[in-house]
């Protein structure tokens, strides 16, 4: 692997958790499986008080950028009319991060974060990349029903 990184993106009707990975051909299949497993363990494990003190610190140091420029806040302004909060809703983030316990971290992820229902995105030689990702599945990296291997041309068309 070359690199890899996680992150969430969060809207009040539907957030998504996105994984990335850049890695030599041959790590593809492996590489399936470790976000695979990463993702379950999300469910399971509580993340450690360093991990979590760092994220919600992240965050509230984030919501300076609300206010960094005029459009930042015309695009804060639109995104809270766009859910119906009240215009001081960021006001009560920070109280609200510090109040995060990992418990309370691990029953968001078991709630929302779904292994089996992941989509996974390979770009590469199909006719070297393919025979790896479809031993990922076989092994049962996204669950013991994945869905088929949807083959695209570069133009979004099945080839």
């Amino acid at each position: 692997t070359y690199g890899a990184g996680g992150l969430f993106h969060y809207d009040r009707t539907a957030s998504q958790f996105l994984a990335t990975a850049n890695v030599r051909t041959d790590g593809v299949g492996e590489t399936i499986r470790d976000i695979i497993r990463e993702m379950a363990a999300l469910r399971t494990g509580d993340a450690s008080g360093d991990e979590l003190w760092r994220e919600k610190r992240g965050l509230v140091l984030s919501l300076a950028d609300r206010s960094a420029t005029s459009r930042a806040v015309l695009d804060s302004l639109r995104e809270h009319a766009a859910h119906g909060l009240p215009w001081t809703e960021c006001d009560t983030w920070p109280a609200r991060f510090g109040r995060l316990k990992p418990a309370d971290v691990r029953a968001a992820m078991v709630a929302h974060l779904q292994p089996d229902t992941a989509r996974v995105l390979v770009v590469g030689d199909l006719d070297v990349v393919g025979p790896l990702v479809e031993a990922a599945l076989r092994d049962g990296a996204l669950g013991p029903t994945p869905g088929a291997v949807r083959r695209l041309g570069f133009d979004g068309e099945v080839p």
